[in-house]
């Protein structure tokens, strides 16, 4: 736009005696068209095209003082620039875009038709087979150029029918290649393009949205590649075999509605430079991308909405920010992926449901990870389940699901803490973290810092128990604290026969309170001289408050110190001690 307007001053400017000499003309091409194809043999050159425009801006200035100082009037913008839409080697002229549609002749069938009013180029039932174009080098299939006007124009690209762009070879830029302009993309009909050796498939120099239609790409550096934002709010887009990334967005990346499906891709499936990626509703499938195949460098991953399948990709999601999901409706599953399934600085799931198969880590987040509703599946890892790994892990909602592959991997994990409840985890297999509260055999327990547990609650309906070690997720826990009032429970109360084993280190005060049935209390595997016991550790343990109690002791010689010991801890002294 700067070009525009300004070449409108340069006849006024020209005219008047003592501005002749000058070339106006000359330095504002000079200024701007060499800049430009300097920007464009660069992928990202954003911080080029600032500097154009800020040269073209000062030219604008300077010709706007001259007028006005001249007296001249207000300028006249043209209508377009030379060569703004191009088709293989056919190229639309200036002289041309008047408000009129414009249809190109050399398209193999079907036609490309511009409206410069609307600045919309519409494609029906149009083949463009560029290997059958009159030059040996092309470098477009179809390309319109905005000329750096301001406000970004947008260019609608309407599809009608079916429409093909194949061929073109390793000079070819883009199948698709929007410069200096936004491009949306609108139905009913559909675009394929089959052009290999393409530096992008469709590159657009702004923001892209994906309004309605069927876009399908193949080859490329990227197949849909954008200097700004990327919005999917409709249409149906495919990427095959990409050399880069299936979506490569330098913004943000918005899924809100429509299918994005990405098979083969070098780099990752969906990318973002320096934006968020939100899922909101649409409906995306990523395999066989060799890195991600979702993944940000510089935002967060939010799925509010909508599918998401991840399979054979190194990794699912990966980003550098939180990465949340909720939404009774959102499904995300992963499988087969070579390391993470969600690889993030923070985690947190609400609703909706995330399944992970066969992987490395689950979900590994860097600091902390939360789960308070939904479904979580994790199975399959190797690694780790599900970990914070420079945080707490709260596990407080919902379900979760985590089977590792061995039971020495940890299943659960947090540096700081791990906080649980029992009835959110479904079904475990692995280690869990220390803080983590978890339910065996009806008793809960918390997990100690050294691969031990404290005995919180006792919830058994076995009337006779061993209390030393506890099975969970296919691994043996040693149980060496029982913890104040364990055993002050129904099922405590219905309890006959307890025996306690060389684990148990220590125990909290009334522990054994209210065991009014218990009448037998073995402790000849428990090293009771070195145990930490509270002075009411056995107060009103057993049957009458002590009084019919049986203690068990492994020689007769332990019972008058095995005595001294536990009514110091609150046993009833009419308790009866035996080997």
């Amino acid at each position: 736009m700067p070009y525009v307007i300004a070449q409108s001053f340069i006849p006024e400017l020209a005219r008047h005696p003592m501005l002749a000499s000058f070339d106006f003309r000359g330095i504002l091409v000079a200024s701007i068209s060499e800049q430009g194809r300097r920007n464009r043999m660069n992928t990202s050159y954003t911080t080029a095209k600032r500097a154009t425009m800020h040269r073209a801006a000062l030219l604008l200035a300077l010709a706007a003082s001259f007028c006005l100082a001249l007296g001249f009037g207000a300028p006249s913008a043209l209508a377009a620039q030379d060569e703004a839409l191009s088709v293989g080697n056919a190229q639309l002229s200036a002289q041309a875009t008047s408000k009129v549609m414009h249809r190109f002749a050399d398209v193999a069938s079907g036609t490309v038709a511009w409206d410069a009013s609307t600045n919309t180029v519409t494609m029906t039932n149009a083949t463009i087979d560029l290997d059958k174009q009159s030059s040996k080098y092309v470098y477009y299939g179809i390309s319109v150029d905005g000329e750096l006007e301001y406000p970004t124009p947008t260019i609608t690209l309407k599809l009608v029918g079916a429409n093909v762009i194949k061929g073109g070879g390793t000079t070819l830029s883009g199948a698709v290649y929007v410069n200096d302009a936004n491009l949306k993309v609108v139905g009913p009909g559909s675009l394929t393009t089959q052009c290999p050796g393409a530096t992008y498939a469709c590159h657009v120099d702004g923001s892209l949205t994906a309004e309605s239609g069927t876009m399908s790409v193949m080859g490329g550096n990227s197949g849909f590649h954008c200097e700004e934002n990327f919005l999917l709010s409709g249409a149906k887009l495919s990427v095959k075999d990409t050399r880069g990334s299936g979506v490569n967005a330098e913004g943000k990346v918005t899924l809100r509605k429509g299918s994005l499906t990405v098979n083969g891709a070098q780099y990752n499936g969906v990318y973002a430079d320096s934006g968020p990626i939100s899922l909101s509703g649409a409906k995306v499938a990523i395999s066989n991308a060799k890195y991600a195949g979702i993944y940000t460098s510089q935002g967060a991953v939010s799925i509010t909405a909508g599918t998401l399948t991840i399979a054979k990709c190194e990794s699912g999601v990966s980003c550098d920010k939180a990465f949340a999901i909720g939404g009774k409706s959102t499904k995300a599953t992963m499988s087969s992926l070579e390391s993470s399934g969600v690889y993030s600085d923070g985690f947190t799931m609400k609703a909706g449901k995330l399944t992970v198969k066969s992987c490395g880590y689950g979900v590994s987040s860097k600091s902390s990870a939360s789960v308070s509703g939904g479904t979580l599946s994790i199975t399959g890892a190797s690694e780790v389940g599900l970990q914070a790994m420079d945080g707490t892990l709260r596990v407080k909602g919902g379900s979760a699901t985590v089977k590792c592959t061995k039971s020495n991997v940890y299943a659960l994990y947090g540096s700081k803490k791990v906080l649980t409840k029992p009835s959110s985890l479904k079904a475990i297999k692995g280690t869990v973290g220390a803080g983590a509260t978890i339910k065996a055999n009806g008793s809960t327990y918390v997990v100690g810092d050294y691969g031990d547990v404290m005995l919180k609650s006792y919830g058994s309906s076995k009337k006779s128990v061993s209390v030393n070690a506890v099975w969970y997720g296919g691994r043996s826990y040693d149980i060496e604290t029982i913890a104040a009032k364990a055993f002050a429970t129904k099922q405590g109360k219905a309890l006959t026969a307890l025996a306690l084993g060389k684990n148990v280190r220590t125990i909290g005060a009334n522990a054994f309170k209210g065991t009014s049935s218990l009448k037998t209390l073995n402790i000849a595997n428990f090293y009771y001289y070195s145990a930490s016991m509270n002075k009411k550790a056995f107060a009103q343990c057993g049957k009458a408050g002590g009084a019919d109690l049986t203690v068990r002791c492994k020689y007769n010689w332990e019972c008058k110190s095995a005595r001294e010991k536990l009514t110091a801890a609150g046993l009833s002294h009419r308790a009866r001690f035996t080997a």
